[in-house]
């Protein structure tokens, strides 16, 4: 293949590349509110006072009342689920302390992703506990593990969308929950975390939160890289055809 046909290609096909990601991150050194990322977060704050957002680091704090919940939600048009198990959610947090109600099964610290179908996957923090709701009233598999000492990564997969279905779970790389906890719970899809629950209160912090069930773009503009690399390779193959037509033509015996 001719060299700026190799040009042409590659630049393609990095344009392609870029615009099909299916991984959303909510970054807090960006120096933005995650309503403020795109796609963005909304806000579900039930008078508990806004988050409050300071060094890269989101504080979400709700009242000892245990009636309100303050968490954020992504849903509608911003997911697609197309992409293939496994599906994530993952999360840099800390629990900084908090309470539960007689509902022990409900926890300040939550995380959650909620599909088309209704079925649902709940990971609860709390001091030195971790565990995977089975169902609304009830939890499954838990770990006893450091949670306030320091901020660690959390990550729940399901491995599919039925009734049933395996969520593992894995604090700083290392699988410590696995529990067939996928259950039915009705609902419009979303990913959501935060304090979500009106049996618990409490305060967590949150650095970084991403997952791979954004949309994609149906008409996908290319970033401004993209457009300086798609200049790039016009630019090379328009070098390499003035030097061809420069080149004196071989006369064959």
């Amino acid at each position: 293949m001719p060299y700026r046909r190799l040009v042409a290609t590659a630049t393609l096909a990095a344009m392609a590349s870029s615009a099909q990601a299916l991984v959303s991150t909510w970054d807090g050194s960006s120096n933005l509110l995650p309503e403020q990322a795109d796609p963005g977060w909304a806000l579900i704050d039930e008078g508990a006072g806004s988050p409050s957002f300071a060094g890269g680091v989101l504080s979400i704090q709700t009242s000892a009342a245990h009636s309100a919940r303050q968490y954020y939600t992504m849903g509608g048009v911003d997911l697609d689920f197309s992409s293939g198990a496994p599906f994530w959610l993952e999360a840099e947090m800390r629990y900084i302390s908090g309470s539960q109600t007689s509902g022990w099964w409900r926890a300040p610290g939550h995380m959650s992703f909620r599909f088309d179908n209704g079925r649902i996957a709940v990971l609860e923090i709390r001091k030195d506990l971790i565990y995977i709701r089975n169902g609304d009233n009830s939890a499954g598999d838990t770990a006893a593990v450091d949670t306030d000492d320091a901020f660690h990564t959390y990550r729940m997969e399901a491995l599919g969308t039925g009734a049933g279905t395996t969520v593992n779970v894995y604090q700083d790389g290392s699988l410590v929950l696995s529990d067939n906890a996928l259950y039915a719970a009705g609902g419009a899809a979303s990913v959501s975390w935060g304090e979500a629950s009106t049996l618990a209160t409490g305060t967590t912090q949150w650095k970084r939160v991403s997952h791979n069930m954004a949309a994609v773009a149906v008409t996908p503009v290319p970033e401004p890289g993209s457009w300086a690399l798609w200049a790039a390779g016009l630019a090379a193959m328009g070098f390499l055809t003035r030097r061809n037509l420069r080149q004196p033509q071989r006369i064959r015996a």
